[in-house]
């Protein structure tokens, strides 16, 4: 790992922490709709002009603001967004036989606007407590929670990988991924993550470690549908705002999945923050 994307993770680490812990909600939900604002202007300038781009940036933060506080809007858009997941395990898998059907402006424009209000209503169902929470449950721990299972999956696959990693996977789509890495990192998470929320919290295990499991694993499909785009675009990042990372798009596109995928489960199989 080079210096420049240590020391950008590291920051944007203790960024993200810092903000989550000790900002109010209305300026939290600003700062996490600017940040997915920006990725939107990422993800549609790697197919359309800025100013398209721009537009469409502007407008998916007018209606993440619009839906912010009605609870079937936020469900609705966490289930399709889950869904759409779903659809692009196939898709990533066929690729680049597929290529002409991704490079449709209808497939961007649908896959930008499900899976970045996804994400918004993921935030608006844990930041304002559309769950119903009882005081128990740390609103701010679910979010940073969620955060973590993507970047600890990150993390561990890109170790594993480098030190173990033989197998190809996902090749045409992301070269440098191994399936040793995949395995690993989803496996690595979940148990590190599930037995230190037991340590803290009266929780089922096995439940916990389930859900920690499914998110991790589509945290991945996150990534690799970003590098799906990125490939169809000919582009290599969504932009160089990050050092040593890219874009913003690049950066949190495991959490674009995550999001939806750990709240759809939640709210709809395990019951486990109500």
């Amino acid at each position: 790992m080079d210096k420049a994307r240590f020391i950008s993770g590291i920051s944007m680490a203790l960024l993200v922490t810092g903000l989550i812990l000790f900002t109010p909600d209305m300026p939290l939900w600003f700062a996490f709709n600017i940040i997915i604002s920006l990725c939107c202007l990422e993800f549609v300038r790697l197919r359309f002009s800025n100013l398209t781009a721009s537009i469409w940036s502007i407008s998916f933060f007018t209606l993440a603001y619009l839906i912010k506080d009605l609870l079937m809007f936020n469900i609705l858009f966490i289930t399709l967004s889950f869904s759409l997941w779903i659809f692009l395990i196939p898709l990533i898998l066929a690729f680049p036989h597929n290529k002409s059907f991704l490079q449709s402006s209808k497939a961007w424009i649908f896959f930008g606007v499900i899976s970045f209000l996804g994400f918004s209503a993921g935030v608006n169902l844990v930041l304002f407590n559309q769950f119903a929470l009882s005081p128990e449950f740390n609103i701010r721990g679910i979010l940073l929670f969620i955060i973590c299972i993507a970047a600890f999956t990150d993390v561990f696959a890109y170790f594993i990988g480098k030190s173990l990693g033989k197998r190809k996977f996902l090749q045409n789509v992301s070269p440098k991924k191994t399936l040793e890495g995949f395995i690993g990192g989803v496996i690595l998470t979940s148990l590190f993550l599930s037995i230190s929320i037991s340590i803290f919290k009266e929780v089922s295990f096995v439940p916990v470690l389930l859900l920690i499991l499914i998110t991790s694993t589509f945290s991945i499909i996150g990534d690799a549908s970003a590098s799906l785009f990125k490939r169809v675009s000919g582009t290599k990042d969504s932009s160089n705002l990050i050092p040593g990372h890219g874009g913003i798009f690049d950066r949190i596109d495991s959490h674009l999945a995550a999001f939806p995928v750990f709240l759809f489960f939640n709210f709809f199989v395990f019951h486990l923050i109500k």
